[in-house]
């Protein structure tokens, strides 16, 4: 007595949160309760809330599941992970005065690092950004950037044990209209400096890349012994062939325990193409140590060669 009562019947599909659609029960589709807890699922992004508000989503990053925000201009981005609670490393290039910053991670290079201003003419120049170069013309020249310590396993052990998360922000720089020139960015079982072969000839390796002879760029995968797995991501992914003009991402997410499983998701952050996938076979062992890996190398041709780094993320548990 003296409140409010309503009833009807319920809108939507089984979970969804219920909501007043002009006095109509309707079922909210993107978001739901699950075992009494609230249950973003992930979706595409959507379209931009109206001024002064903003939307709460879930998002698929290389097959981990995070909350995103999006505002009215229609930016989005997936929200941070407790840093207190997590272990973290970044290494971010600067642009322009030729420095970076190391947060929790140590790295090594391969080739003359050199600073690179931003400038207005494409995404690549937009980045900020620096380069590692060989600028006379070998047979056999390589530039990369690695991690210094081999700290990460694709899962572990033993169950909560191992898994990570790394996102690489790169590019190839220098000597890209070199037909036969190779390069590679993700993990590898090695911190040694990197030397002008075809990355699907290493073991204990996952991460993107292409070979001398491959005409579109492909997923690669090695577990201790014998020639890497590649999976061609197709024409949206054409190896590259002008200089200082493509720009890629690749985010890989391998959660921890014994049952190994390696999201994959790779974007060209030009054109906006994407390719994902996940695998469980032919992997580095839960055992196997790994580093952030990468490289850019002439194919035994003679020319010059570079890379370019605008940033890269590694998380994992411990």
């Amino acid at each position: 007595p003296g409140g409010r009562r309503g009833g009807g019947t319920p809108g939507g599909a089984n979970g969804e949160i219920q909501y007043n659609n002009a006095g109509a029960f309707a079922g909210a589709a993107d978001v739901e309760i699950e075992g009494g807890q609230l249950r973003l699922p992930a979706i595409a992004s959507p379209t931009a809330p109206a001024a002064d508000g903003l939307k709460l989503f879930g998002r698929n990053v290389g097959g981990r599941m995070l909350p995103a925000i999006m505002g009215p201009s229609g930016l989005d981005t997936a929200l941070q992970p407790f840093l207190g609670r997590n272990k973290v490393g970044i290494f971010l290039c600067h642009g322009n005065n030729g420095g970076f910053t190391n947060f929790g991670i140590a790295t090594a290079a391969t080739g003359t690092a050199t600073a690179a201003n931003v400038a207005t003419t494409n995404l690549y120049t937009y980045l900020q950004r620096h380069e590692w170069l060989v600028t006379t013309a070998s047979a056999t020249a390589v530039v990369g950037v690695r991690g210094s310590a081999l700290q990460k396993s694709l899962g572990g052990p033993a169950a909560g044990l191992g898994g990570f998360m790394v996102v690489w922000r790169w590019a190839p720089a220098t000597g890209v209209t070199n037909a036969s020139h190779r390069a590679f960015a993700g993990m590898r079982g090695s911190t040694t400096a990197p030397t002008d072969v075809n990355p699907s000839a290493l073991t204990n390796l996952c991460g993107m890349g292409y070979d001398a002879a491959d005409a579109n760029i492909q997923f690669i995968h090695n577990d201790g012994s014998g020639t890497a797995t590649k999976i061609d991501l197709g024409a949206a992914f054409a190896k590259p062939n002008l200089d200082r003009t493509a720009v890629f991402e690749i985010v890989m997410f391998a959660p921890p325990g014994t049952t190994q499983v390696l999201n994959y998701e790779v974007t060209n952050l030009g054109s906006g193409a994407v390719a994902s996938g996940t695998v469980t076979t032919d992997l580095p062992s839960t055992t196997t140590l790994l580093a952030p890996y990468s490289y850019v190398s002439v194919g035994g041709v003679s020319s010059v060669v570079g890379l370019t780094v605008n940033s890269l993320y590694l998380e994992s548990d411990y």
